[in-house]
């Protein structure tokens, strides 16, 4: 079976939300696919654990074997969360170009599953 693609129903105007949960006790989402599209931003669920305070990602090409993004000066991507709930805009989605697959790594486990969502944009 193929790995899961965005559903082409997601797409307007060469965009996608995709959805992405991080299990209760966990500190890393599943796979989230976002073949050949910039990731623009996350809704951060309103579930997530007091002490989140960050989040990383990791990137794959086969959406098995996953490493850690990082920039350019080999420190890993971090984003720091502005508030505990909303969509916040990634200020360093240049480096996660390329990748077919991510997942997001927080900082802290959440003790109720947290249900993301990841906002892509198609490269013109």
């Amino acid at each position: 079976m193929p790995p899961p693609y965005p559903d082409p129903q997601s797409f307007t105007n060469n965009k996608a939300v995709v959805a992405a949960t991080i299990a209760s006790g966990a500190t890393k989402s599943a796979s989230i696919p976002i073949y050949g599209m910039d990731v623009m931003g996350i809704y951060i669920p309103a579930s997530l654990a007091v002490g989140v305070t960050s989040m990383t990602f990791e990137v794959s090409d086969d959406g098995t074997t996953f490493v850690q993004a990082r920039n350019p000066d080999n420190t890993a991507i971090t984003h720091t969360l502005n508030t505990t709930a909303g969509y916040q805009k990634l200020s360093s989605i240049m480096d996660l170009a390329g990748a077919n697959f991510m997942k997001i790594v927080v900082n802290n486990a959440p003790s109720a599953d947290a249900a993301f969502k990841v906002a892509l944009k198609g490269l013109k």
